[in-house]
């Protein structure tokens, strides 16, 4: 006695799937391999073969092997660009946080090339022979660029306003008492602090006394939405809240 057949032969249609080593070789022909890896090639050849079985299994005729390899390395191809994509700034705003903020210069991407291709003294003082300061190699420049006292570089504009808060707005003593005053009041737009709050919360910022930043205007991402009462971002001894 014979096994009776399910879905009019589907099981026998799935059989022409193609074996996943060739899978294999028609990616690694195509270079993927070296590319992306074994481990992230086999991982799509495997939920490329489940996804067409479901499909036969489910009525749909096996597509040809050749067919499958194709579709395999095209995706693959794709999945290996990354998904940052060049885009054209239409806006109207020249430095557009959303698409990557401004374009750099070619001296810059020069600049950073030469020292990304080798090893650099990012924190080793050479003349003295021991570790150094990173910081220092933007200080001098800016400082004298702008005539400030110091400077230091971050990479988002919210880094940029809790330092400025921490080294310029710490509690001071009371005229009255001396004691040191709860806090002290910034007013930034709501849609700035939309921006770079980020949907964050309890991000961890080290303050040597409690700062209170308090929205104006409306805002897109936080509060009731009426935009009569907008939120506070409160920063207290520690944390942004």
């Amino acid at each position: 006695m014979t096994a009776p057949k399910s879905r009019s032969g589907r099981p026998s249609e799935a059989r022409k799937l193609p074996r996943a080593d060739r899978l294999l070789a028609a990616a690694d022909r195509a270079g993927l391999v070296a590319r992306i890896g074994h481990g992230a090639v086999m991982e799509a050849i495997r939920s490329e073969l489940d996804r067409t079985r479901k499909e036969v299994l489910g009525g749909a005729a096996c597509p040809p092997a050749e067919e499958i390899e194709r579709g395999l390395v095209q995706r693959l191809e794709a999945a290996s660009k990354g998904s940052l994509r060049t885009v054209v700034n239409a806006t109207g705003v020249v430095v557009h946080t959303n698409l990557g903020r401004a374009p750099l210069s070619e001296a810059a991407i020069e600049a950073m090339g030469r020292a990304a291709r080798g090893y650099t003294n990012l924190e080793y003082d050479l003349a003295r022979g021991e570790r150094g300061d990173r910081y220092g190699h933007a200080e001098g420049p800016l400082c004298r660029l702008t005539g400030a006292e110091g400077a230091v570089v971050v990479n988002n504009n919210a880094s940029a306003v809790m330092l400025a808060l921490a080294a310029l707005m710490e509690a001071r003593p009371s005229e009255a008492t001396g004691a040191p005053r709860a806090g002290t009041f910034t007013k930034r737009s709501q849609g700035t602090l939309d921006e770079a709050s980020g949907a964050r919360d309890d991000v961890p910022v080290p303050f040597p006394a409690p700062q209170r930043l308090q929205g104006s205007g409306t805002g897109t991402n936080q509060g009731s939405g009426t935009g009569t009462n907008p939120p506070e971002v409160i920063v207290s001894r520690g944390q942004l809240v």
